[in-house]
């Protein structure tokens, strides 16, 4: 089974990656874990020094390789070894987008951004309407046996 595994290195998305990883067996899964930088609009004109047009990503994927280390390191305590990949884009349309070649994917129900009060973030929200594979929106397990989907 591919599982694509998010994340933007809140504590939504760590739950999320550790409930997915006791839900599906470790024989039955390949793990990929993705982080999407977001990609900003260039300033008005006047307010940037770059050429006019072009996207600005003000970390660059620096940040994105930190946050997907830490991650990693999370997962490899759990003894789960997962493939890294950053991309550059509009995180819900990356992930719903790359979520085609994969079984399932794994999104947090609410990462730093914006909250809802129904509890389901923009991007989870995103996802869970326009991918076009399975998914699976973790939260942390209340319990540690019997487990229910």
């Amino acid at each position: 089974m591919r599982v694509l595994l998010t994340t933007d290195g809140s504590l939504g998305a760590s739950a999320a990656a550790r409930t997915a990883c006791r839900v599906f067996r470790a024989e039955d899964r390949q793990i990929e874990l993705l982080y999407v930088e977001p990609e900003y609009p260039p300033r008005p004109a006047g307010f940037d020094n770059g050429s006019p047009g072009r996207f600005r990503v003000p970390s660059g994927l620096a940040d994105a390789w930190h946050i997907l280390g830490a991650a990693g390191s999370e997962l490899s305590a759990l003894g789960i070894h997962a493939a890294r990949r950053a991309e550059i884009g509009w995180p819900p349309a990356v992930i719903a987008n790359a979520s085609a070649d994969f079984d399932v994917t794994v999104v947090g129900s609410q990462g730093q951004g914006l909250h809802s009060a129904a509890g389901l973030g923009p991007v989870a929200n995103h996802v869970l309407h326009h991918s076009t594979g399975s998914v699976l929106i973790g939260r942390e397990l209340r319990r540690s046996g019997g487990i229910r989907v």
